[in-house]
């Protein structure tokens, strides 16, 4: 009898034992699943903060609850973002910290984040998928210009601050891949007197005969899905559009109420059935009086026309980004502080285009891009 009750006993607690262990289990399984579903929570969230600044759905600073979804074990998470500190290079890109914060039952995942933001996304500087064309003057502040194919008209193209052919202020747009202010083409660069690299005088520009590498790439026209997305994020022109005439003087002077007050305003113009190119005419205000403006247009374009100017204004004036997805021509005076891009260019009229160091620090929505500096 003794032996039967030790027996049961002992199977009395192995019993337990297992019970015990098999519910261990299940409570380290269940802590694991909700720690794995808030680190992907987190991660998600992040990429999504990524996501809202790009598009100027929220500011430098914000902070912002998603609801719980998923499960189970469903996930609830907090995004943070707020402004980095200045960048150690001493350019003038901002950075930014953003911080994910997941949690489902007990388990909880913090994400940190540093980004480098920066201009990208659209070609930027002055820039041309295919050839260039200058039968005018042009001056370029702060940044270079780049073109995939051949550049014709070099001689009129200066540098603001360039007091000597080797002597030019620094590229700030891309000072990693360029230390000064210079024209870089995938093709030939030529002035009147021929081809730069077959005259005398020294030259600080790089083409095909020097072995330059980044300028196909930096003046690359986006592709669908990015031009899809620009369109998706797009405020309609309204009645600044009249047939074939886009006045940006009369575009809505700040973005979208859902979005961030600094973000810039988005127009995208369809080709439709316009048989010309769009004309782009009128003098936006700037910043603060109007935010920049970043206008993409399918097909051709001409800055400046079918209105008069005042003597020594420009006829076309903007803060912010143009980029046509076929040619386009300067025929009138263009005064741009941001970016300038088209398959092909032809500048015929007065240009003057110059990044500043606001431009730089936050560019527009829809003209961002951004490189992680630290995560953990």
């Amino acid at each position: 009898m003794l032996v039967v009750l030790l027996v049961g006993a002992v199977a009395a607690l192995a019993s337990a034992s297992l019970v015990a262990a098999v519910l261990s289990a299940s409570a380290t399984d269940a802590a694991d699943r909700g720690r794995d579903a808030c680190a992907a929570g987190a991660d998600a969230g992040l990429r999504r903060l990524l996501e809202q600044v790009r598009w100027g759905l929220t500011g430098e600073s914000a902070s912002m609850t998603l609801a719980a979804e998923g499960g189970p074990p469903a996930v609830g998470t907090t995004l943070q973002v707020r402004p980095g500190s200045a960048a150690a290079d001493g350019t003038f890109f901002s950075t930014l910290e953003l911080s994910a914060a997941s949690s489902a039952g007990a388990a909880r995942v913090l994400r940190w984040l540093t980004a480098l933001l920066r201009p990208g996304v659209l070609p930027h500087g002055l820039a041309a998928a295919g050839d260039l064309v200058v039968l005018a003057p042009v001056e370029i502040g702060a940044c270079g210009v780049y073109v995939g194919g051949d550049v014709l008209g070099r001689e009129q193209i200066a540098f603001e601050g360039a007091v000597e052919p080797l002597l030019a202020p620094p590229d700030l747009l891309y000072p990693e891949l360029y230390s000064a202010t210079a024209v870089h083409a995938a093709g030939a660069i030529y002035t009147a007197e021929g081809e730069i690299h077959d005259l005398p005088s020294p030259t600080l520009d790089t083409d095909v005969h020097v072995g330059e590498p980044y300028a196909a790439e930096l003046s690359a026209l986006p592709g669908p899905a990015l031009l899809a997305g620009l369109q998706r994020h797009a405020t309609g022109p309204g009645p600044a559009l009249a047939g074939d005439l886009l006045r940006v003087d009369l575009l809505p002077a700040q973005p979208p109420a859902e979005a961030d007050p600094g973000a810039g305003l988005i127009v995208y113009v369809e080709a439709g059935a316009r048989l010309g190119p769009l004309v782009v005419a009128g003098r936006r205000e700037p910043p603060p009086v109007a935010c920049p403006l970043v206008l993409v247009i399918e097909g051709d374009a001409v800055l400046g026309g079918d209105t008069v100017a005042a003597p020594e204004e420009p006829a076309c004036e903007l803060n912010g980004a143009v980029l046509a997805t076929g040619d386009l021509r300067v025929d009138e005076a263009t005064r741009l502080t941001g970016s300038l891009a088209a398959d092909g260019m032809v500048i015929a009229a007065p240009l003057a285009l110059r990044l500043d160091e606001a431009w730089l620090a936050w560019p527009p929505a829809g003209c961002r891009e951004f490189e992680v500096v630290r995560r953990w």
